[in-house]
């Protein structure tokens, strides 16, 4: 069976690279890809969603899985689907549910969802005299995608000036914050569940604990995420009930209210407080890095799952008994401005333990990055602290030599 995978990330290289597992797939293509997916796949040019839908049935794939978040909001499904074309991924009827946050709280608001309480603004004036009343630390989020940006944590009133001023007034996000959302601080410790929907059930994977901040001890800028720990260490028997009873149930029952029901993957952004599980937020794509320390954990094939879930049939998943940690590797200046075209280090082809190139583009032979998260690293173990010990000196010893990586890993720490 020949796949088609759309997206340019590494979570695209870690979909194919447990697609391979199976051996009914013959061969993968990616769109857009990089030059990490070129080592596993065949690369598809192209400039519009119609012109690839051609090419991939010219090519006879039988199978598009959607990786890209922007490729979801831009409708690339329906274009699939138009021709019926197996596609796996969320249509153009629900993306704004991912698209929107102001759209995803009125969503989960209706149908109780348990959720921070929050208003939301277009108009920049009526938004500033709300930060005159709310408390705080509060949190400010753009509407739109901005690129694993747009969400501001701010102590006190002045930041959260600025912040609004940034977002709706100077665009430092383009269109994504003229709508905002202003929502109450939760404090707690954070959670991340990939989940699977077949049109009639939501089935979590394994949880997840990720890491946001570019420097060690949780500190410095929000990034697109610099690790993540599988399974959640804060997880256990009364938060999954929790999270089952108010989370997973109520979106379910919206979903379907509304026939807004789709074969693909939603990804749950939790906080466990004192008072009970809430969600941050969900986005209805594969999550980034979680990806690449669950599907590894899987035992059961991925693509198996996808086709159940496609034909509507129950999902059930095998999981093995061990701990995973990701740990990212990003070139200096990240998450602001970095440097791009910068040659890896040639200890990159030495490493023989589990990794994931990722920002990055191959030429004359040698890996040049083109991201900010430009290298993954990821191990196994029975205990988390070996894992994360383990993944952090081979990326010292391979990559931190260079000034390509000054001092931008994380160090993945359990809750004990």
């Amino acid at each position: 069976m020949k796949i088609l995978i759309l997206g340019c990330g590494g979570r695209e290289y870690a979909i194919g690279q447990k697609l391979l597992e199976n051996t009914v797939v013959s061969q993968l293509y990616f769109a857009l890809g990089n030059g990490s997916t070129a080592q596993i796949g065949i690369i598809i040019p192209w400039d519009r969603s119609k012109v690839l839908c051609i090419s991939a049935k010219i090519q006879m794939i039988g199978l598009a899985i959607l990786g890209s978040e922007t490729l979801l909001v831009e409708g690339i499904v329906d274009t699939f689907q138009a021709v019926r074309f197996k596609i796996f991924g969320l249509h153009h009827q629900t993306y704004q549910l991912d698209g929107s946050k102001v759209l995803a709280k009125a969503f989960m608001k209706k149908y109780d969802v348990r959720i921070a309480t929050y208003e939301s603004f277009s108009y920049h004036p009526q938004a500033r005299n709300h930060l005159e009343q709310v408390d705080y630390p509060v949190v400010i989020k753009a509407s739109e995608l901005a690129v694993c940006k747009g969400v501001v944590i701010a102590s006190d009133r002045t930041r959260a000036q600025a912040a609004l001023e940034a977002m709706m007034k100077k665009k430092n996000f383009g269109t994504a914050g003229c709508e905002i959302v202003i929502e109450a601080f939760l404090q707690g410790y954070e959670a991340s569940f990939l989940s699977i929907f077949n049109r009639k059930q939501i089935l979590p994977f394994f949880s997840a604990k990720d890491h946001k901040k570019i420097d060690e001890g949780e500190t410095g800028l929000n990034t697109g995420e610099m690790g993540v720990i599988t399974p959640n260490l804060y997880m256990n028997e009364e938060t999954w009930v929790d999270f089952q009873q108010n989370i997973i149930q109520p979106i379910l029952q919206g979903l379907l209210a509304e026939k807004w029901t789709f074969a693909g993957v939603i990804f749950f952004g939790l906080m466990f407080t004192v008072k009970g599980v809430y969600i941050l937020g969900y986005n209805l794509i594969i999550g980034d890095p979680e990806t690449r320390a669950i599907l590894q954990l899987m035992e059961s094939y991925f693509l198996e799952l996808i086709q159940k879930a496609l034909c509507g049939e129950d999902l059930s998943i095998s999981w093995g008994q061990v701990h995973a940690c990701c740990v990212v590797m990003a070139s200096g200046g990240y998450p602001e401005k970095y440097k791009k075209g910068k040659t890896l280090l040639s200890g990159l082809y030495q490493l023989i333990c589990p990794h994931y190139i990722v920002g990055v583009e191959k030429k004359d032979g040698q890996w040049i990055t083109s991201s900010g998260r430009v290298f993954k690293h990821r191990r196994y173990r029975p205990l988390c602290t070996r894992s994360s010990r383990v993944g952090r000196s081979r990326g010292e010893k391979y990559f931190l030599r260079s000034s390509l990586f000054p001092t931008r890993y994380l160090a993945l720490t359990p809750p004990f």
